[in-house]
């Protein structure tokens, strides 16, 4: 229902005519007849003042329907669930990563090729996954680069 609409039906259920209305308001009574027909909109102040002399809520009178809380539950939950999911998978890609450095640099400790650069690099992306989720493979990650790196060190001041 428009707004015109439902200012005509609540001003006949109470009973008040145009002309009451519009001196009630301060405004003329073409005015009221321009609402109730849709060619205008009243101000902000004569809606308040309208949904007082007419017993309707602002709500009832726009037609507005207000958000219940169920809805809002409904609109924010889905995106809760999808960040959580995408943060999920972002911290099973960098888990997989810390793992292949961590495996390179077991690989390139025992060749001998750059393992010091790579044990560190191992270090620090291990210390970042056990900031970003705590979990075991974290930890087990770092113990091994920590090691790694001590022996790459070890190994470059003997040789």
């Amino acid at each position: 229902m428009k707004i015109g609409q439902f200012i005509y039906t609540a001003r006949k259920r109470k009973g008040i005519s145009q002309e009451e209305l519009s001196s009630l308001l301060d405004v003329s009574r073409q005015s009221i007849s321009l609402w109730e027909t849709d060619q205008t909109i009243p101000t902000l102040d004569k809606l308040q003042a309208m949904c007082k002399i007419l017993d309707v809520s602002m709500d009832e009178l726009t037609g507005v329907e207000p958000i219940k809380e169920k809805k809002i539950g409904v609109i924010i939950k889905p995106s809760l669930e999808e960040r959580k999911a995408r943060i999920e998978k972002q911290n099973k890609k960098f888990e997989l990563i810390a793992f292949i450095i961590s495996l390179a640099t077991i690989i390139l400790w025992i060749s001998g090729g750059l393992g010091i650069f790579i044990s560190l690099v191992s270090l620090v992306l291990n210390v970042i996954c056990l900031f970003l989720k705590r979990n075991k493979y974290c930890q087990y990650g770092l113990i091994i680069s920590i090691t790694f790196f001590i022996a790459s060190i070890f190994a470059v001041s003997y040789f």
